[in-house]
């Protein structure tokens, strides 16, 4: 009896694999809540590509998620600090310059989308 829960629920694991799920989220300032999709995509934290994470990332050194600079990362962005217009690393390398004025991060970046609709079409839902 046992067994046949084991095989069950084991089976049910591997058809589901990973559904998207919505759930509310508060963000560091209470008053600026969003929602937060579970998305499929893996961007790094530290060279701001995609497909893999910062655990495993090659680059010797972070690059600024905000201006794009190898010399800082985003809390001590000078260029952030000042209010200054963001520069998607991902967006310049590229060459979508003229549309490259947001965060790596962000949803508005052209390549990200294009990445994010890549790791969507490869999740089996049955």
């Amino acid at each position: 009896m046992q067994h046949e829960r084991d095989m069950e629920a084991i089976q049910n694991k591997m058809r589901s694999r990973k559904e998207i799920k919505v759930e509310a989220a508060k963000a560091a300032n209470p008053a600026h809540h969003e929602r937060v999709y579970d998305n499929p995509l893996v961007q790094c934290a530290k060279c701001l590509g995609f497909g893999h994470t910062k655990a495993v990332c090659g680059e010797k050194t972070a690059t600024c998620s905000y201006c794009a600079d190898k010399t800082h990362e985003w809390e001590k962005c000078p260029r952030r600090k000042q209010n200054e217009e963001p520069k998607c690393k991902n967006c310049w390398e590229n060459g979508i310059k003229t549309e490259a004025n947001h965060e790596a991060f962000s949803n508005k970046c052209k390549v990200r989308q294009k990445w994010d609709e890549i790791a969507r079409s490869r999740i089996a839902y049955c």
